[in-house]
């Protein structure tokens, strides 16, 4: 097994970033950074874990568990710029020790989680072997495409036209891109869910079996 076995994510002030992990030997690592209020207990993350926990990656996820921090509220938007970065930090800083151990790194980010992933992915080490999963991206992703747009990771993009953090000027550049696997809905919410179970499970069906697709060639 990896050094990898010993996951090390502590703030400053001592306390843990909230995270679980397994590790069973595999040539590829999967890191799973969560959204405000949606983690890896939830459906898109969740099975995007199991997927890649399926194809032998180990995995790490991580939720910096803000809606469960009264303190985190009452901060400003600056002043939760600087949580966000700090914490970022603290997880790239654990990917960059992690890297070497592994020939693939999987970035998957949910909303404000790809955040972690745009951080990730300056890291040159992990930037060589990364493989980009991102749903329904935050508040940075009109600059983020523009990121995007110069790399030649193998990348996976869902989204949903009705979510107005989704639909921003530079995505028509975007679905010119070549080496990136773009999955858009029609009329789904922040979490890619429309509230009919049927119609979302057929959803979240669709969407994993385009997902793991992209874990197999990403893989070869």
């Amino acid at each position: 097994m990896p050094t990898a076995g010993k996951v090390d994510l502590v703030r400053a002030d001592g306390t843990p970033i909230d995270h679980e992990s397994k590790f069973q030997g595999g040539k590829s690592l999967g890191l799973v950074f969560s959204g405000v209020g949606y983690n890896y207990r939830n459906p898109l993350l969740y099975y995007s874990k199991e997927l890649l926990l399926q194809h032998g990656c180990d995995y790490i996820g991580v939720d910096f568990k803000y809606y469960a921090d009264p303190g985190f509220r009452t901060l400003s938007d600056v002043e939760r710029y600087k949580r966000l970065s700090s914490d970022n930090d603290i997880v790239l800083n654990e990917a960059r020790r992690l890297a070497p151990e592994y020939d693939r790194i999987f970035l998957a980010g949910k909303s404000m989680g790809t955040s972690t992933v745009r951080i990730c992915l300056k890291d040159k080490e992990i930037l060589k072997k990364a493989a980009i999963i991102l749903f329904t991206p935050g508040g940075e992703w009109n600059e983020f495409i523009l990121e995007l747009l110069g790399l030649i990771n193998p990348t996976f993009v869902v989204g949903s036209l009705a979510d107005k953090l989704y639909t921003v000027p530079n995505l028509p550049r975007l679905r010119e891109k070549k080496n990136l696997t773009l999955h858009e809905l029609q009329n789904a919410n922040h979490s890619l869910e429309v509230n009919n179970v049927q119609e979302d499970i057929a959803a979240l069906k669709e969407i994993m079996r385009v997902e793991e697709q992209f874990i197999k060639e990403s893989l070869s």
